[in-house]
């Protein structure tokens, strides 16, 4: 499935998704911790289960032992969008993959960040921060934060 992505749909969705993470950070009453939950050590945080997505991340890993990456969900999650509702994880995947590429990303250096997620503390903060322009392409495609972020 192909989608034309131009620069302006980036940039509103940029600025969209710099806005959720705007409010989930005001949400933090500690606002000694509002810096770090936009692009600091706390950043992980709205991203989630995000990095289990991308290329060595544990969903990927499970999934790929198990015999549900060619399965739709039997009945559609209302927190998922139509997209992702519609496709197998095996698919959800591959549209990741695409938007790395297409992002101009490097899927070993993703996957040596996933790795080394747990290592330190400014781990997540780098691995998003490399990560973010794929967010923003798949978030321009169609997904919305619950179906990159569980």
């Amino acid at each position: 499935m192909e989608f034309e992505i131009t620069e302006q749909l980036l940039e509103a969705k940029r600025h969209e998704v710099e806005a959720e993470m705007q409010a989930f950070a005001d949400k933090e009453p500690d606002k000694s911790l509002h810096d770090k939950l936009m692009w600091g050590i706390g950043a992980g945080t709205y991203f989630n289960n995000f990095p289990g997505r991308l290329p060595g991340g544990f969903s990927r890993d499970m999934l790929a032992r198990s015999s549900f990456m060619d399965e739709k969900y039997e009945s559609p999650d209302p927190l998922l969008s139509d997209l992702r509702n519609s496709q197998t994880p095996g698919e959800f995947f591959v549209a990741i993959d695409k938007a790395i590429e297409d992002e101009g990303l490097d899927p070993s250096e993703i996957e040596r960040l996933v790795r080394g997620v747990r290592n330190s503390p400014e781990a997540p903060m780098v691995l998003t921060r490399y990560v973010f322009p794929a967010y923003l392409r798949l978030r321009a495609i169609g997904y919305n934060h619950h179906d990159l972020r569980v």
